[in-house]
């Protein structure tokens, strides 16, 4: 069933999105700017390995594959019931979508050690989701997860709502921009954003 998986989006390349990839793929020194580090990294260091961008490619699905059987392994006693119902509904999407892939499997992998009881489960999460940050800025916001574990039900409410406003405030850069001209001229505040 994954080897199945694997092959059909390793040898499939005619997907959305392909283009995309495989131009931040070759030019990764002049997009890094562009790109969460995480993702730079890896395509720098396959870069200077020589691997051209579809061997790259059927690498990342291979891992992708395993370590969505894996967890699927540890958070469900149905595992090919998991896995067909994955294949159905979201492999496609996540075949076309490596960055945010990459970061939500690191991210559901920290909501498994959240729901452990163990000394360093809390470090673990948090460990996970700063990793799957590295591919993917927005799953930063799976941090508050963490809140419910140590609130009531309304001040979870309340911080996670204010944390998503503050939040989306400082990833947006026309969000902050604007708020930073209020009370600072335009060009110290361009000045100080680039």
């Amino acid at each position: 069933d994954l080897f199945f998986l694997w092959f059909l989006s390793a040898y499939c390349i005619q997907k959305a999105d392909v283009t995309i990839y495989q131009i931040r793929y070759y030019n990764y020194e002049m997009l890094s700017s562009q790109m969460e580090v995480g993702f730079t990294l890896l395509m720098s260091l396959f870069n200077k390995l020589g691997i051209y961008y579809y061997l790259f490619l059927k690498i990342i699905y291979a891992v992708i594959i395993i370590f969505i059987g894996r967890i699927v392994y540890l958070i469900s006693d149905k595992y090919t019931a998991v896995i067909a119902l994955y294949a159905v509904f979201s492999y496609c999407i996540d075949m076309i979508q490596l960055r945010n892939t990459m970061g939500f499997l690191l991210a559901i992998l920290g909501i498994y050690y959240l729901t452990k009881e163990d000394k360093r489960s809390n470090l673990k999460f948090i460990l996970c989701i700063l990793g799957a940050t590295l591919f993917h800025l927005s799953m930063l916001f799976y941090l508050l997860l963490f809140i419910p574990k140590y609130f009531s039900t309304r001040k979870t409410i309340l911080l996670s709502i204010l944390i998503l406003i503050f939040g989306s405030i400082f990833i947006n850069k026309n969000v902050l921009y604007g708020i930073a001209t209020l009370f600072i001229s335009k060009d110290r505040v361009t000045a100080i954003l680039n």
